[in-house]
């Protein structure tokens, strides 16, 4: 029971739940007297216990990598600053929040001891015993579960070090025949390293995983390459994963004639887990293959003997408790109308009732279109809007329904120019995930295809650790402004196997997008650097023509980092620099 003070000294601070952009950085006081006067029924207040509490830990041993849920109580409706705390000075990374329920991944180095949650005010829960396990691939980390080296696929992981220290990483091949010990590397400051996989696993399916062995952080993303026997060719690309989730959404896919589709997923536990597939099509929800993944492994879906003649997205689940996957999924195109190459998507760990795609085009020769799935079991009522350097065009709105998916031709709504998109709900209890993908065949000579997922989250600095700008590679930068009530200035860093080299900067206007042209400032292999004053969502964007025969084009979304780490944020992170989108964006 707490009762004002005579004369009304002190008051209540109150926390604006819209945000630090509101009152003093989202902070307002309520004075004592102002209670009194305004709310005199409210002039004895009690507060009920508020402390975070833990009831369970399951499982209560677990190796690196391995998903633990944490039950309790309080422990933050809304995660802010919340966190869990291993023996040994390690945060978990979550993977989903309540305030009943945490999920997070063990991290390498947690010890022997208690483990307790942190509320956003950083008050300690009670402790409970946690023993971890034996290590795995799955505490790496980055993880990719796409890659061949088959006759005619070239692969290639590209690692980016962006800290002004030295790393030493660790890379290991999943086959499906088990793990292959693949090269230690130094990651150089402010550099970036190229590796080769078919040097180290020639004639083989192979996923990858990158565990830094010492200093900071670097960052992953791989690139291939194709001209095969059986008549695939192009290129695709993209960044890795952080670790693993129990649930993957895809939401672009197509198995009509000319197209090839494939899910691959990735198992860096040392034991055995099992997965499902399931495919959201415009007709509604098909079941897909049970998958049996064995340890170090990875398993290969054929889209096409399931869910034949159809657009269709994916959702893949881990079905054993305490575990995880990685999914992403390829396509090789040659269709009746001309589309050719093949194009790359990490899948997605959340749904969202906000998405922002950066790239995108749909000048003559460039057609564009926006996949929205809907993997949920409620009803989505959708609104579109398309960024252009003309101002904001209003697109498609409409109902997508549980289990389906829609696709949106962009071209029909803003045609003829550059383009951003951004994707909300009519509600935030209502959640989708969206990609983009794009087919080329340009005036100029660009050919082919390429793909991304959509971003929830708007960051103050990206990473981009693949490009190349040597003769036949013409390597685009794009940078997304999102937000409709400020200007960002942004900032480019280059780093090559030579060092950092500084790069242009400019300034994006509300609901814009700036395209930065990287062979004008920069020759050889290069990864990028973004950093803005603003929160911006970036992409990179590449078209192939080498003497070598490396030909189509690849696209990937950046990998958003806090601007007070040496890593990756995790998802719904509320880290510095690291915001998620939101529905307001409508409404300014």
């Amino acid at each position: 029971m707490t009762t004002a003070p005579v004369g009304g000294a002190g008051g209540f601070l109150m926390l604006n739940s819209w945000g630090a952009g509101w009152n003093g950085n989202g902070r307002v006081y309520l004075s004592y007297n102002f209670v009194r006067h305004y709310a005199p029924e409210a002039w004895y207040m009690s507060d009920a216990d508020s402390s975070p509490s833990i009831s369970s830990i399951t499982p209560s041993s677990a190796g690196a990598g391995q998903i633990v849920t944490i039950s309790g109580n309080n422990l933050g409706a809304d995660r802010r600053e919340a966190h869990v705390g291993f023996t040994g000075g390690k945060d978990g990374e979550y993977v989903s929040w309540t305030n009943s329920q945490v999920k997070v991944r063990v991290p390498s180095g947690a010890q022997d001891g208690l483990l307790y949650a942190y509320d956003w005010n950083d008050e300690k829960s009670n402790g409970k015993v946690f023993t971890p396990g034996g290590d795995s691939n799955a505490g790496a980390d980055w993880l990719l579960a796409e890659g061949s080296t088959w006759p005619g696929y070239d692969e290639w992981v590209l690692l980016q070090n962006p800290n002004s220290e030295a790393s030493t990483a660790r890379v290991t091949f999943l086959t499906p025949a088990g793990a292959v010990a693949g090269p230690t590397v130094g990651v150089p400051a402010l550099s970036r390293v190229t590796i080769h996989v078919n040097d180290y696993v020639p004639n083989a399916d192979v996923s990858t995983a990158v565990k830094v062995l010492g200093g900071p952080g670097v960052f992953a993303e791989r690139a291939m390459y194709f001209a095969t026997p059986d008549g695939k060719w192009g290129s695709h690309d993209s960044i890795a994963t952080s670790g693993v989730a129990e649930k993957w959404y895809l939401a672009e896919g197509a198995t009509l004639p000319g197209y090839d589709e494939w899910i691959l997923v990735m198992n860096p536990f040392n034991n055995a887990v099992n997965a499902t597939v399931t495919f959201q099509t415009p007709g509604g929800a098909v079941p897909g293959p049970r998958l049996n993944l064995r340890a170090n492994s990875r398993q290969s879906v054929h889209v096409n003997d399931y869910v034949p003649n159809q657009n269709v997205s994916a959702t893949v689940q881990c079905t054993t408790t305490g575990y995880g996957v990685v999914a992403e999924r390829s396509m090789y195109m040659n269709t009746p109308d001309g589309k050719v190459d093949c194009h790359n998507s990490m899948g997605v760990t959340e749904t969202s009732s906000a998405w922002a795609l950066p790239e995108g085009a749909t000048w003559p020769g460039y057609e564009e279109w926006v996949l929205v799935q809907n993997p949920t079991t409620a009803t989505a009522a959708v609104e579109i809007y398309f960024l252009t350097p003309g101002g904001v065009v209003q697109g498609p709105a409409g109902n997508i329904q549980p289990g389906t998916r829609a696709s949106v031709r962009v071209n029909d709504y803003a045609p003829d120019c550059d383009v951003s998109t951004m994707v909300f709900t009519k509600s935030e209890d209502q959640a989708v995930v969206a990609e983009r993908s794009m087919y080329i065949a340009s005036p100029d000579g660009k050919r082919g295809a390429h793909n991304a997922p959509g971003s929830v989250y708007a960051a103050q600095q990206w990473l981009l650790p693949e490009g190349c700008t040597n003769p036949g590679f013409d390597e685009w930068v794009l940078v997304m402004n999102p937000y409709t009530d400020a200007t960002s200035t942004v900032q480019l860093t280059f780093m090559t196997p030579a060092g950092e080299v500084k790069g242009p900067s400019a300034s994006i206007p509300p609901a814009s997008r700036v395209t930065f042209h990287v062979n004008d400032y920069v020759s050889g292999d290069v990864s990028t650097r973004i950093t803005s004053t603003g929160y911006v969502v970036a992409e990179r964007a590449m078209y192939l023509n080498t003497y070598q025969g490396k030909r189509g084009a690849t696209c990937s979304l950046g990998i958003y980092t806090s601007t007070s780490s040496q890593s990756g944020a995790s998802p719904g992170s509320t880290e510095p620099g690291v915001k998620p989108l939101d529905r307001s964006l409508l409404e300014r």
